[in-house]
């Protein structure tokens, strides 16, 4: 295996990137070059001729569920449901960065609002899960809230609604539990929705290669036999495999068995394995 050196990686690339990012940061937004003002927008300004101001956006806990609000000058207000425990952890990050960057915007100008809150002080810096988690519950809510004013459904609002309905794919994590156990479960949670896809959890993640040894092996053709014909079949590893070998050996045994996805097989900061 060949492995990353992570000094050595960092110091190779770092002036190249913060010269990249610096580059981005100072550009003029008036900029015809710049991409975030040449970006097509989403929302047609046809079916909201008028600014949509944003007056505010607050959030509110009730037992273990978060709620998004985003009012507009007008008085019309649109909600959306935050994540649960990602919320609980990272609730400042929307009452003192996401709300009072919105404020006072269009709220039609939502694709771009969501790039340059990004961009916006040091903001970069804190992306990653607990950062973009609030930054959607604010979309969402905006994307209600322009919904309402448009007195359309979010569907229309972004182009037209493209079917009435579609078919759902269902994922488990068994792995504590042996092959056949975890085939047991993973039949009954494919009968309980008639899902078209599923996707099962393989290797014993994040570096560590099964908790149960050899349930990879085995769970891969039970599965394919019990319901690679009723499903399209996908496999997650979430960075199991040190091993580029391991992995590969892995992919194969997912490749005869006909699964069409093979999700994580290293960890996904290992960049030359991951090649």
């Amino acid at each position: 295996m060949q492995s990353i050196n992570r000094r050595k990686f960092i110091s190779s690339t770092s002036i190249s990137l913060s010269a990249m990012l610096m580059n981005t940061l100072s550009q003029d937004s008036s900029n015809p070059e710049d991409t975030i003002e040449n970006f097509k927008p989403f929302i047609k300004k046809d079916n909201l001729p008028n600014p949509v101001i944003i007056e505010s956006l607050s959030m509110f806990k009730r037992d273990k569920n978060w709620f998004i609000r985003a009012r507009s000058k007008d008085g019309i207000e649109g909600w959306s449901v935050g994540h649960p425990s990602k919320t609980e952890l990272s609730q400042s990050v929307f009452t003192k960065v996401i709300a009072p960057f919105m404020r006072n915007k269009d709220a039609r100008k939502i694709d771009r609002l969501v790039d340059q809150i990004f961009l916006s002080g040091s903001n970069y810096k804190m992306q990653g899960q607990l950062f973009w988690v609030q930054v959607a519950a604010a979309e969402f809510a905006i994307l209600d809230l322009l919904g309402k004013t448009a007195k359309l459904s979010a569907a229309n609002l972004l182009g037209g609604q493209k079917r009435n309905k579609i078919d759902l794919y269902i994922a488990n994590n068994h792995r504590s539990k042996n092959a056949e156990e975890s085939l047991r479960r993973i039949i009954k949670s494919v009968d309980s929705i008639n899902a078209k896809a599923l996707k099962i959890k393989i290797g014993g993640r994040m570096k560590v290669v099964d908790s149960i040894p050899m349930r990879t092996e085995k769970l891969i053709p039970k599965v394919a036999e019990s319901l690679g014909k009723r499903c399209t079949l996908y496999a997650d590893a979430n960075s199991s495999y040190t091993s580029v070998k391991k992995a590969i050996k892995v992919g194969k045994i997912l490749e005869e068995n006909g699964f069409s996805f093979y999700e994580e097989p290293v960890p996904f900061d290992y960049l030359s394995e991951t090649n």
